[in-house]
């Protein structure tokens, strides 16, 4: 099997675009003369051709190879629209600054000379330039979809996902020792050196949530989740917004059209949980007054939506690792599952006697592992909702005051799973579920 070099060049812009390293990608770009040509989502980005949402537009097509005719009849319907709402001044910029008008002008004069024409008047209607029968809405029509025909879609982190195929092919035909760390640069397995750990003194990025200066002082990040692959973050906030964050340098990602656009997902209330699901397609969100939403990261829609699932809040919400079912649990002591093709709720866990903080599925969806401040971690029995075990990581005491307790469900082994317990004190709790045994 061979691999395009053209393919290597397109896989590597695709990292640079994800993350925000634009004069890189731009010097690339011109070096090799290979465009990404590529969309997270076509759909999106023939919608915003057909709505006229020019800015998105030219910033798409400025990284991707179209046909000159076909360009040119998207620049030329811009440079139409801008001159019927008399922004002339970006207008001439299009049409007398850009490679492709001023190759038209070389290739046909005419058609160049009526467009700097129009721009002459002192007042012009689209009506004066469409044949009988056509529209702009149709005209944008015909734009989006031809151009829609050249222009490819690819799932995110493309080029981090080979290279993860690539290793897990190499471990399962004995090449490389599993569990082994890989220094990938070089192919070969890192030595086993401990370095001396040191304390962390230089941060990241730092993410300032977008529209904190529009609310009053207090409104904050209230969660966050990172998705499973560990490349996208999403937080919830105390005035009810999801956001969709490039952790690398503390900025949104306006990759993602309607956040470049600014019409960001929103709850009605405080967002108090989100969390993705396994593929990292979908992220779902529990509110302050009791409602979870299931939203679609592509292009930001809302595809379900259940209301007052639990009284007082939801604390948090659990996908199943193959989106079937949706654990979630809150502030009236229970745990719901939720079935995510019927929309209904199909069980309700009872048992704590305080708040429910946290909720997990074990990797083989056989067991719901909850946490409350009630002191307790309780492991319930999926199918049933029968509770099997009660465990208690500090000793109940009524006159103690029991800290939140937060779960973690690390292992992918199917027959056994191991829950970390992490609560306010000094200690971190680790408790192995093998079958009929608890360690």
């Amino acid at each position: 099997m061979d691999i395009e070099s053209t393919d290597v060049i397109r896989l590597i812009q695709q990292f640079l675009k994800e993350n925000n390293l634009s004069n890189s990608l731009e010097v690339l770009q011109k070096e090799t003369g290979i465009g990404l040509n590529a969309v997270d989502s076509i759909d999106a980005f023939k919608s915003d051709i057909i709505k006229g949402k020019w800015d998105l537009v030219l910033n798409t097509i400025a990284q991707a190879e179209i046909s000159p005719n076909k360009l040119t009849d998207l620049f030329e319907q811009i440079i139409l629209e801008l001159a019927e709402i008399r922004e002339l001044g970006a207008a001439r910029s299009i049409l007398r600054q850009t490679e492709t008008m001023n190759l038209l002008r070389e290739t046909q004069t005419d058609r160049y000379l009526a467009l700097e024409k129009i721009l002459s008047r002192s007042a012009f209607s689209l009506d004066q330039f469409y044949s009988a029968g056509m529209t702009k809405e149709k005209r944008r029509e015909i734009i989006a979809s031809n151009i829609g025909h050249e222009i490819s879609s690819v799932p995110p982190s493309r080029l981090l996902t080979l290279l993860n195929q690539s290793l897990k092919w190499q471990q399962s035909h004995g090449l490389l020792p599993v569990g082994s760390k890989l220094d990938l640069f070089k192919g070969t397995v890192s030595s086993s050196n401990t370095l001396e750990s040191f304390p962390i003194k230089n941060k990241l990025s730092t993410i300032k949530i977008t529209f904190s200066s529009l609310f009053p002082k207090g409104h904050r990040a209230e969660c966050l989740s990172f998705s499973n692959d560990g490349h996208t973050l999403a937080t919830g906030s105390a005035d009810g917004f999801i956001e969709i964050w490039n952790y690398n340098t503390g900025k949104l990602r306006k990759d993602l059209h309607y956040q470049a656009s600014d019409e960001l997902m929103m709850m009605e209330q405080s967002v108090l949980c989100v969390c993705f699901s396994s593929d990292g397609k979908l992220v779902a969100s529990g509110s302050q007054d009791g409602q979870i939403k299931i939203w679609r990261i592509s292009d930001g829609t809302c595809s379900k939506k259940f209301t007052s699932v639990h009284p007082g809040g939801v604390l948090s919400v659990f996908f199943s690792p193959d989106k079937s079912y949706l654990a979630s649990c809150g502030f009236d002591h229970t745990i719901k599952i939720i079935g995510m093709k019927s929309s209904k709720i199909l069980r309700e866990l009872r048992g704590h006697t305080s708040y429910v903080n946290s909720v997990v599925f074990n990797p083989a969806m056989t067991r719901v592992i909850s946490g409350s401040s009630d002191g307790s971690v309780r492991v319930w029995e999926q199918s049933t909702g029968r509770s099997m075990q009660v465990l208690y990581p500090i000793s109940p005491d009524s006159s103690l005051a029991i800290p939140q307790i937060s779960l973690l469900c690390p292992t992918t082994n199917q027959k056994e799973f191991t829950v970390l317990v992490v609560n306010n004190t000094n200690q971190i709790y680790s408790y192995t579920q093998e079958p009929d045994k608890v360690c």
